[in-house]
């Protein structure tokens, strides 16, 4: 409430200058109180850009072996007091020596799949995209990704180490030596801006979910600490049980899988 009457003497000052209108200088000692608060001197505002990271050169060898099969997921997104409930599908299997790991999701806001396919040592080789009647293919070789969007080539560039950041993403998180503490740095590729995201992956303590002792990952932007997803491995799988995502592209939405 006070904020608020600040806000209502601040704002009726400021249509006095501009239109030459009744204005009360008077008010209340606790409402200017919290007006000089409220207050701040623009000429003596900084700004300090966020230190670059540098990733590192290349990533751990993942010790991933994930059971080829199919699992089911609930998933709800919630955004602006909505909740959106979806269901996925992941499907593992083995192709010509390659893991091939595709997520299905079905709801209200229609069909999307992607399809992630890697070395057995979890290179990534391709990701595809598909939604909306749109198909996007992404290539990886080398330090880059080449994408094919809507019949235009374009290329992402990676220094340093990077992940696919598609499908499975916990099945190679989940084969490397997770203790509270342990920490990488990478960059993913970034959809909506077609540049590298640096993010930092660290380990929290173990979180007790339903009798089971979780491994609790944390991956973070690097640019905006908004932009997280933590996952929930499962020791004696090596996948997540449980994955949060927040999404800053869609107004901080919060989406969540959950493993039947």
């Amino acid at each position: 409430p006070l904020n608020r009457k600040a806000m209502y003497a601040e704002v009726e000052l400021f249509l006095h200058d501009i239109l030459g209108g009744r204005y009360q200088a008077e008010m209340a000692e606790d409402v200017q109180s919290t007006l000089d608060g409220l207050r701040v001197d623009i000429s003596k505002v900084t700004y300090t850009p966020k230190t670059d990271i540098k990733v590192m050169e290349e990533l751990p060898m993942s010790k991933a072996n994930p059971k080829e099969g199919t699992y089911e997921y609930d998933v709800l997104i919630a955004v602006q007091g909505q909740t959106i409930p979806m269901q996925m599908t992941r499907t593992i299997s083995k192709e010509n020596g390659n893991w091939v790991i595709k997520e299905e999701s079905k709801g209200p806001m229609g069909e999307m799949s992607e399809e992630l396919k890697c070395t057995s040592m979890f290179s990534p080789i391709s990701r595809t995209v598909k939604q909306m009647g749109q198909e996007i293919p992404v290539m990886f070789e080398g330090n880059k990704a080449s994408l094919n969007v809507m019949n235009q080539k374009m290329e992402i560039l990676f220094d340093g180490a990077y992940m696919a950041d598609g499908p499975g993403t916990d099945i190679l998180i989940g084969g490397y030596d997770l203790k509270p503490g342990y920490t990488l740095s990478y960059s993913v590729p970034d959809m909506m801006t077609m540049k590298p995201k640096k993010v930092i992956l660290t380990v929290k303590d173990s979180e007790a979910l339903n009798g089971i002792n979780y491994t609790r990952v944390d991956v973070v932007g690097h640019e905006n600490e908004n932009d997280k997803v933590s996952y929930w491995i499962n020791p004696s799988t090596g996948m997540a049980d449980r994955i949060v995502q927040v999404m800053p592209a869609m107004m901080n939405a919060v989406m969540t899988m959950t493993k039947k």
